[in-house]
C-alpha cells in the first residue's frame, strides 16, 4: 500500500445556539449562557517522501473548552508536540455576595451595618451584587521524541496548567459563620526528560521529573460582616494552598528470564516533596504579641520500589507474584505555634505533625488449568503500614488469602466461585 505524500486537510465553521444553559449545564463544555456560539474546528496532514510530517487537530475553538494538537518531525528520527487543552469548570452564576474583591482582600461596603445576625444587617439587601462561581483551567504542553538508534529513544516534555477563576470557601468569627467567593489563581509548571532502552529480552526507562506549583495569592483577607464578639475583631484572614516543588527520579523496566516463560518487571523512584511559603500571623492585630516562626521549611522523601514476577513453570499452570515498598520520610522539623481564637482567647500552642510511613505490600497468586472447562485458583496477600510517632496509629497489618473456581461450561458462559479470608490488626488508637 503506497504510503500518503502531499496534503489534506478540512476545517468546519459554523454555530450553536443554547436555550436555557446555565452554569451547571456549561459546566467542561463553556455553552453556560442561552446565546449563540461559534463552532469551529479544523485537522489536516502533510507529509513529504523523505518521511517529513506534520498534523494537526483543532477543536470547539469558539468555546471556553477548546483544544488542539499540533505536531511534526520525520519518521523514525524525531517528533514534536504541542497541545493545548481548556477546561471550564463552572459551578453556580446565580450567586450573589455584599463583598467586594480588592485584589485578594474581600471587603465590604463603606455603608456596611454590622449585626450578630442578618436581619439586623440592614444594608444586607442594597450590598448585594451578583458573583459567578466556577474557573478555568488552561493546559499547553510541549513533547519531544529524539529515536537516537533502534533501541534509544530520548524525551522530554514541559506542561503548563493555569486554574483562574472563584471557588467557594468558608470562613468564621468564633461561633459567626461565613462563606465567601474566593479568588483563585493558580500556576502549575512541570517537566520531564529521560531515556528509555529496549531489547529483544529486556527494557529500561530512566526519567526525571519536576513540578513546581505557584499560588499567586498569599492569604485571602475579608472584613467582619457581623458585630465583632471582641473588641478590634473586624478583619479575618485565611491561608491559601502554599507554593510547593517535587523533584523525582525514577527507573522502570522489565526482563525476559530464559526459564520456564518468566518475565520480571521493576520500578524504582525516589523522590522529595519540599514546601517553605511564610506562615500567616497568628494575629491580624497590630498590637498582637503572640510571635510565630517564619515558615514550615517542610520536608518529605518519597521512595517506592517494586518487583513483579510472572512464570508459566508448566503448560497449564501460571504463577504471579509483586513486591512493593512504599516509604514517606518526613524530615520536616516540629514546630510549636501558640495561637488565639478570634484574635481574643488564647487557645494553647499547636505542634505541627509529621507524616512518615512505610508500607509493604506482597500478594501472589496460582492458577492451573485442571479441564478444559475448569481452573482452580489460589492467592492471597499482606499489607504491613508502619506510621512516624504522633499519629493515629503506629502500625496496621491486612493479611488476605482465596481460593477460586472458574468454571466454563460453554464458550460463551463462565462461572466463578470464590471463597476468602481476612485478618486485620492494629495497634491501639491514640
Amino acid at each position: 500500500m503506497p504510503l500518503f505524500e502531499g496534503y489534506q486537510g478540512e476545517a468546519d465553521v459554523g454555530a450553536l445556539a443554547a436555550s436555557g444553559a446555565n452554569a451547571n449545564y456549561g459546566r467542561y463544555t463553556g455553552v453556560d449562557r442561552s446565546t449563540a456560539y461559534v463552532d469551529a474546528g479544523a485537522d489536516g496532514q502533510w507529509h513529504s517522501d523523505d518521511g517529513s510530517y506534520a498534523n494537526y487537530e483543532l477543536e470547539r475553538l469558539g468555546l471556553a473548552s477548546r483544544e488542539g494538537i499540533v505536531e511534526g518531525g520525520r519518521d523514525g528520527r524525531y517528533d514534536l508536540r504541542l497541545s493545548y487543552d481548556g477546561q471550564p469548570s463552572d459551578l453556580y452564576d446565580t450567586g450573589s455576595t455584599p463583598f467586594r474583591n480588592n485584589g485578594g482582600r474581600l471587603g465590604l461596603p463603606s455603608d456596611w451595618v454590622a449585626a450578630g445576625a442578618t436581619p439586623g444587617m440592614s444594608a444586607l439587601n442594597s450590598s448585594l451584587e451578583p458573583v459567578n462561581i466556577g474557573y478555568q483551567r488552561r493546559t499547553v504542553a510541549l513533547l519531544g521524541q529524539f529515536f537516537a538508534s533502534p533501541s534509544w529513544t530520548i524525551f522530554s516534555e514541559f506542561r503548563r496548567q493555569e486554574k483562574i477563576g472563584t471557588d467557594l470557601t468558608s470562613a468564621s468569627f468564633l461561633t459567626e459563620a461565613l462563606q465567601l467567593a474566593q479568588p483563585i489563581d493558580y500556576i502549575t509548571n512541570s517537566f520531564s526528560a529521560g531515556a528509555a532502552w529496549s531489547g529483544s529480552k529486556a527494557s529500561l526507562r530512566l526519567t526525571y521529573t519536576g513540578s513546581w506549583f505557584e499560588d499567586n495569592n498569599d492569604s485571602l483577607s475579608f472584613s467582619n460582616p457581623y458585630s465583632p464578639l471582641a473588641a478590634g475583631s473586624t478583619e479575618g484572614r485565611l491561608g491559601v494552598p502554599p507554593s510547593n516543588t517535587l523533584q523525582q527520579f525514577a527507573a522502570t523496566g522489565n526482563v525476559q528470564l530464559p526459564w520456564f516463560a518468566t518475565t520480571l518487571t521493576y520500578t524504582a523512584s525516589l523522590g522529595s516533596l519540599r514546601q517553605n511559603a511564610p506562615f500567616l500571623p497568628v494575629s491580624v492585630l497590630p498590637d498582637a504579641t503572640i510571635p510565630a516562626p517564619g515558615s514550615l521549611d517542610g520536608d518529605v522523601r518519597l521512595s517506592h520500589y517494586a518487583l513483579g514476577l510472572a512464570s508459566r513453570p508448566l503448560p497449564k499452570l501460571s504463577l504471579r507474584g509483586n513486591a512493593t515498598y512504599d516509604g514517606r520520610n518526613d524530615q520536616t522539623t516540629p514546630l510549636a505555634i501558640a495561637y488565639v481564637v478570634t484574635d481574643t482567647f488564647p487557645g494553647g500552642t499547636a505542634v505541627t505533625p509529621r507524616y512518615g510511613e512505610d508500607r509493604v505490600r506482597l500478594d501472589g497468586s496460582a492458577d492451573y488449568a485442571l479441564l478444559r472447562w475448569l481452573r482452580v485458583g489460589i492467592g492471597g496477600q499482606f499489607l504491613d503500614v508502619h506510621y512516624s510517632p504522633d499519629q493515629v496509629f503506629t502500625h496496621t497489618q491486612d493479611v488476605e488469602s482465596w481460593v477460586r473456581l472458574a468454571i466454563t461450561p460453554i464458550e460463551d458462559l463462565s462461572f466463578t466461585l470464590k471463597y476468602g479470608d481476612g485478618l486485620r490488626k492494629s495497634s491501639s488508637l491514640d
